[in-house]
């Protein structure tokens, strides 16, 4: 809590750039299992492990990279109280 202001502070990214962190794996991680599925294979089991293989790496790269982004970000929220 901020002494002059009483404002909370917050630390780290906005919630929807950890929306779009968890998006954009998810998104990437299952066009490339749908194009294995519709050329390659169609064994259940493999697709999951192939899904899983990619999102979970880019998951926590895309993490990384949004926690590096805003690093730096300080938020200050000010509640006002009657």
């Amino acid at each position: 809590m901020c002494r002059g202001c009483h404002a909370e502070i917050s630390y780290g990214p906005p919630g929807i750039a950890s929306i779009v962190a968890i998006i954009l794996p998810l998104c990437a991680a299952w066009y490339v299992t749908r194009f294995v599925h519709d050329y390659l294979f169609s064994n259940e089991t493999l697709l999951w492990i192939v899904f899983l293989g990619l999102f979970l790496p880019g998951l926590a790269k895309s993490m990384n990279v949004c926690g590096r982004l805003y690093k730096h970000r300080v938020w200050f929220k000010r509640f006002y109280r009657k």
